[in-house]
């Protein structure tokens, strides 16, 4: 064993000025700094590109209308700025998101370089097995959403809702059948109660099947039901978390005001009125935009962003959305200013949380007999 004395004085690195300055320069990149999703081991960035509001398919007129060019051309700001993980799903745009997305990644020559996920479960035709979790239609959707996207392989396959009527050994044996012909990766879990993930992982370990490694769900400071039972459950199981609605449909970006009539209701409100707590939330979410010079979308995002499993999917429309939502990375919220949008935003957690609380810290039966640090 060579001792320190013997050791070369200079140590030769291998490293190029180029390389020097490549990597200087990738950590000036908004979405450069890469997250770990979930226990996959792959690296995404901190935004994850979606793609629901790509394509001109006839009844999908309320997503916008950004035009096939301006699409690759948000694309290819995302990647310049460090951004690798993109989403989709079979029945974005009738399957033209798909098709925009594998045709830009066919011209830039970049699918490695990405990660990649879609969607089934959705209805895709007008039989009565298009539909659902069943293994025919996870069979036909995969195989379609292969060809759309131009590639062999998918990095995230997500179920994109629970069916209540596919059996969940029948759905994990199928995904595990995806997954070991080298078309899938990773699996992933959308729009599912925290209940049947944490049986399907179960049995998955038993069997030595894939589990659920990620979970798409819809959170923000004004929709927080997730923190009732599936984000406890994706902690305890190590998922990777990548919320949608980050910005509340656009509520939280302060552009809807209290008491006047919105001409474009957002989407998650199906029509319903605004409620008024949301209103509360977003003149805090104002407010603390002032104090750190920065849109309210950026501190929407940037305090999802304070949990490390996270990576918020983005619904943009323009570039300049994309550089409004990236601004968000170098957003650093304060604790005081934590606190004050979790107080604002909270909700009732419910039985059995209020009874127990959601740790031993906040057990009050335990607290009875001492404080435990």
């Amino acid at each position: 064993m060579r001792r320190a004395k013997d050791a070369d004085p200079k140590p030769q690195s291998t490293a190029t000025a180029k390389d020097t300055d490549a990597k200087q320069a990738n950590t000036t990149k908004a979405l450069a700094r890469y997250r770990l999703l979930g226990t996959t081991g792959l690296r995404v960035s901190p935004l994850c590109m979606g793609t629901m509001n790509f394509g001109l398919a006839k009844g999908w007129e309320w997503s916008g209308d950004t035009s096939r060019d301006e699409a690759f051309q948000i694309f290819d700001e995302y990647v310049a700025a460090g951004g690798n993980f993109f989403d989709t799903a079979d029945v974005y745009h009738a399957g033209q998101s798909e098709v925009w997305l594998g045709q830009w990644m066919k011209q830039r020559n970049n699918r490695d370089k990405l990660v990649l996920a879609t969607k089934f479960s959705n209805t895709t035709g007008d039989g009565i097995n298009d539909a659902g979790n069943h293994r025919k239609h996870m069979m036909s959707a995969l195989t379609n959403s292969l060809q759309r996207l131009q590639t062999s392989y998918l990095d995230v396959f997500y179920v994109h809702f629970w069916d209540f009527t596919t059996a969940i050994e029948e759905v994990l044996r199928s995904l595990q059948d995806v997954v070991t012909q080298g078309k899938v990766h990773h699996l992933g879990a959308s729009d599912m109660p925290a209940w049947i993930v944490a049986k399907a992982n179960g049995i998955a370990s038993v069997r030595g099947w894939h589990p659920f490694s990620v979970y798409q769900g819809r959170h923000s400071l004004i929709d927080r039901d997730i923190e009732r039972e599936i984000i406890p459950m994706a902690r305890d199981s190590k998922l990777g978390l990548v919320p949608w609605g980050c910005i509340g449909q656009g509520i939280l970006t302060g552009k809807y005001k209290k008491g006047e009539k919105p001409q474009d209701a957002p989407r998650s409100q199906l029509g319903r009125p605004i409620p008024d707590k949301a209103f509360d939330v977003v003149d805090v979410v104002t407010a603390i935009a002032k104090e750190l010079k920065a849109t309210c979308s950026q501190v929407a995002l940037a305090w999802l962003l304070v949990d490390p499993s996270v990576s918020c999917l983005i619904g943009v429309r323009t570039v300049d959305h994309l550089n409004d939502n990236m601004g968000a990375t170098s957003i650093r919220l304060s604790e005081e200013q934590i606190a004050k949008l979790n107080e604002v935003s909270k909700i009732d957690l419910g039985f059995p949380h209020t009874m127990i609380g959601t740790s031993y810290k906040t057990n009050p039966w335990i607290s009875r007999v001492g404080v435990i640090e």
